[in-house]
């Protein structure tokens, strides 16, 4: 036969064998989704009227999922969405879920409710991320027993639980499809698995914005591994489509990084520390977990990371069974003892620390060797450690074999060891320094754009669902069929009651109200509905947009726009310019909540605003329309004065920070306000002052609580020339320039040489921050 027949019967062979029998699937797919019903029961008895778990982050989901269906995707009015009125770009505040619409738009379009679709695609994302998982355990074992295992591991583990208010984390389906296309693509060189991979990379980014940064760490892990050096048609083949994949999504994250700044929004380094796993987290479980109660309650937010024991269990049996993979050369010794030694030694010093605390030894004044924390020693020696086993002739053999269950155990690895974050803690103490994740901080996206480290665990969860499936066929291979599919079952039933779910609570959307009689919708600008700042009242109210249709000033989002805690405080303090700052483009509404209103401080605010008007109550709600306010005429100022010099009686260091141009630096008292706080201004000549502006940059809530400005006059004494409570003012800074929040006051005109601030109200918790001040002079 000649070769090129011989290669065509082989090529179709191959094929044949790894194409999934169309009905192999399907009978999985009707499984993982009967699983995924009983598992969430009786959810799908309430699917059109209720959400599991809680009214929060489960109706923010819907709502964006209903926006997604009535506007074009990242153009135009869909970047400015309802809530945060009236701010714009607020789509930009949170993940954008588009590609759970490619699911969810159609329900919506077809006379679905926004808890409809929502709760449907909740359910495909269990089935989806199990078939996803069990095409890819089977393309590399060409055993449905796999896949079946990888699938109920992934799609069902008991992290996806502890996730499950979360569904854009729970949207991981397009990762095993992309890893699947890249494997196909080594095994078989056709290009059209890199379209594939391409396809799968770009669709995951879509549905979670998160995976495209964290699953990229893996797949670079992918390529090390399985793709060689010499190799440079296959690297380029793959960086081509790889860089495809993340193009095809880039001008999203540009126009999502450029409102962030211009917001100057970013994740400080306290707060992703904050969202960082505990390395503890892997024995924390979900409250709602049916058969387990390990470690108590998380001590850090999104920190249950329970993988689940059975698939754990099956992977340590398999790597202790492992003893077919031998090194081809043996590797020396000497080497890997000492680092051993280095770890030991390390070791050892981290717990003299713990044991007798800070230590040195010197002489002459001169330190030779100190340890004030055990984190760097601890460092010191698991970094010694992961050298003395990665240089192993194990490892090595394996990584020399392209070992596809050394991977996937030795990716999962390293997505828990980057689920600790920057700083890695143990029962909540410091306990390594400079981690991997902080490495990853330099690179763009992940040193202010991500939040939640500890949401490296669904990569992880990926990792253990294939590693345990490899892992378990190499285990059974031998068995004869009837035990190979008891063991199979076994493994399978433990693996769902691992991740079995009880006791789950529901919540109903909020109930809409309707508009008074004679007020129509359509002319009203804005709904605020108050009390502001509660964030279960504050997501029932930008939910209830979808039902009336207007902009609110409410709004729940994974950031917050700079105004909105300044309003709040200025609401709570009943300050007028925040409802004439409200109503400058247009009549308000305001519905008041009776039932937070018990001793009617709202009724009275709204009844004593000029021009508000009852237009009618309910048994739970009062509604008041608030007229367009007047625009009135900016007067017309000079130019900024030299100032000579500035003192203030407190926080004496920070006083130049005032006059150096630079916001993100900031002069602050050095306790929070509590009424005698004083900054003096002076002037190099006598000057007419017509203004005072006061800018905090990103420190708005730092604002002074009630202020009187004195100008100095010719007898030496301080006469008052404005005095008035700033919340209103500052709200309408802080939306006019986020990144500087310019506080100005308008004085009346006066001849002097000095300004006095005097700050005379209290806040127990933030101080008063001046990042950059300036005296306007009275026009000419």
């Amino acid at each position: 036969m000649p070769s090129e027949t011989l290669t065509s019967v082989r090529e179709t062979r191959l094929r044949n064998s790894l194409t999934p029998p169309v009905v192999a699937f399907l009978a999985a797919a009707v499984g993982y989704t009967c699983l995924a019903v009983v598992l969430t029961w009786p959810l799908v008895l309430r699917i059109n009227t209720a959400v599991l778990h809680d009214p929060v982050d489960p109706l923010m989901s819907a709502w964006i999922l209903w926006w997604n269906a009535h506007h074009v995707p990242f153009v135009g009015d869909w970047w400015n969405g309802l809530q945060f009125y009236p701010a714009a770009d607020t789509l930009a505040l949170s993940d954008h879920r588009v590609g759970l619409s490619l699911m969810a738009s159609p329900i919506v379009w077809l006379g679905g409710s926004p808890i409809l679709a929502y709760n449907i695609v909740l359910l495909l994302t269990f089935v989806l991320s199990a078939l996803g998982a069990h095409a890819l355990a089977f393309v590399l074992t060409r055993r449905h027993a796999a896949g079946i295992i990888a699938g109920l591991s992934f799609g069902f583990c008991p992290y996806r639980i502890a996730q499950i208010p979360h569904l854009e984390i729970l949207a991981s389906y397009w990762m095993p499809i992309a890893l699947l296309a890249l494997h196909r693509y080594i095994a078989t060189d056709r290009a059209n698995w890199l379209v594939v991979f391409a396809l799968a990379l770009w669709l995951q980014a879509l549905s979670c914005s998160y995976y495209l940064f964290f699953f990229s760490v893996i797949l670079l892990l992918w390529v090390v591994w399985f793709v060689r050096p010499r190799e440079w048609r296959r690297l380029r083949a793959i960086g081509l489509a790889w860089a495809i994949g993340v193009l095809a999504i880039l001008p999203v994250l540009l126009q999502y990084r450029a409102i962030l700044q211009r917001l100057g929004l970013s994740r400080g380094i306290d707060e992703i520390e904050f969202f960082s796993a505990d390395i503890t987290a892997v024995w924390r479980v979900a409250p709602s977990l049916a058969f387990w109660r390990t470690l108590p309650s998380p001590i850090r937010p999104e920190g249950e990371l329970f993988p689940g024991a059975v698939i754990l269990v099956v992977i340590v049996v398999a790597l202790l069974q492992t003893t077919n993979i031998k090194a081809p050369t043996r590797t020396p010794w000497r080497p890997r003892q000492l680092l051993f030694g280095c770890a030991a030694v390390a070791a050892i010093v981290a717990m003299s620390a713990v044991v007798f605390g800070p230590w040195r030894i010197g002489w002459n004044n001169v330190t030779l060797l100190s340890v004030t924390k055990p984190e760097k020693p601890l460092s010191v020696a698991l970094a010694c450690l992961t050298l003395g086993v990665l240089s192993g002739p194990r490892f090595v053999a394996a990584f020399r074999a392209r070992s596809i269950f050394a991977f996937y155990l030795t990716a999962a690895l390293v997505a828990w060891a980057l689920s600790w974050g920057p700083s890695p803690r143990f029962l909540d103490r410091i306990a390594l320094y400079k981690a991997p994740y902080a490495w990853l901080m330099i690179l763009p996206g992940f040193h202010d754009g991500l939040r939640v480290p500890a949401r490296f665990a669904m990569v992880m969860m990926l990792m253990l669902a294939v590693a345990g499936a490899l892992g378990l066929m190499r285990l059974l291979e031998h068995l004869p069929r009837h035990r190979f599919l008891r063991w199979t079952a076994i493994v399978a039933v433990g693996i769902v009651a691992d991740g079995w779910m009880s006791g789950m609570p529901f919540a109903a959307p909020p109930i809409p109200w309707s508009a008074p009689p004679g007020t129509d919708l359509r002319q009203i600008s804005a709904v605020l509905e108050l009390p502001l700042g509660d964030i279960g009242k504050d997501t029932a109210a930008f939910y209830r947009s979808m039902n009336h249709g207007r902009p609110v000033v409410n709004g729940l989002s994974g950031y917050f726009p700079p105004h909105y805690p300044v309003l709040q405080l200025a609401l709570e303090e009943h300050d007028e310019r925040a409802l004439e700052m409200l109503a400058a483009r247009g009549p308000l509404l305001v519905v008041i909540d009776r039932r937070s209103d018990s001793e009617a401080t709202w009724t009275s605010y709204l009844s004593r605003f000029a021009g508000a008007t009852s237009v009618g109550s309910t048994d739970d709600r009062i509604f008041f329309l608030v007229p367009r306010t007047p625009r009135s005429a900016e007067p017309e100022l000079g130019s900024k004065l030299e100032i000579r010099r500035v003192s203030a009686n407190t926080g004496q260091i920070g006083t130049p920070d005032m006059l150096d141009d630079d916001v993100s630096t900031q002069w602050s008292t050095d306790v929070p306000q509590n009424g005698g706080e004083e900054v003096t201004i002076e002037l190099r000549e006598h000057r007419c002052i017509a203004a005072v502006k006061l800018s905090m940059g990103t420190h708005n809530l730092e604002f002074p609580r009630d202020l009187v400005v004195e100008a100095l006059a010719d007898d030496n004494t301080w006469h008052a020339a404005w005095h008035g409570r700033t919340a209103g003012l500052t709200t309408k800074a802080a939306l006019a320039d986020p990144r500087e929040t310019p506080l100005m006051i308008l004085i009346e005109p006066v001849q002097t040489d000095a300004i006095r601030l005097r700050q005379v109200g209290r806040d127990g918790t933030w101080r008063w921050s001046i990042a950059e001040m300036s005296l306007v002079e009275c026009r000419l």
